[in-house]
């Protein structure tokens, strides 16, 4: 008798609701992420260019 008389663990009544199906990790969103994409892309090109303008220069300036 003891045993029917337990009272059931509480629920969490939020669980298996459907609105919270919809959280999960917080990551950027694929918009922010191509836009980190270019920044990056713009940079490596950018540092890439002056190199090759350096470079162009100093061998106009030797004559070559």
């Amino acid at each position: 008798m003891i045993a029917s008389k337990r009272k059931s663990k509480a629920r969490n009544l939020f669980h298996d609701h459907p609105l919270m199906q919809k959280g999960g990790v917080h990551e950027k969103t694929k918009k922010s992420m191509r836009r980190i994409e270019k920044q990056k892309l713009k940079k490596e090109w950018c540092s890439l260019m002056i190199f090759n303008q350096v470079l162009f220069n100093n061998i106009t300036l030797m004559g070559l």
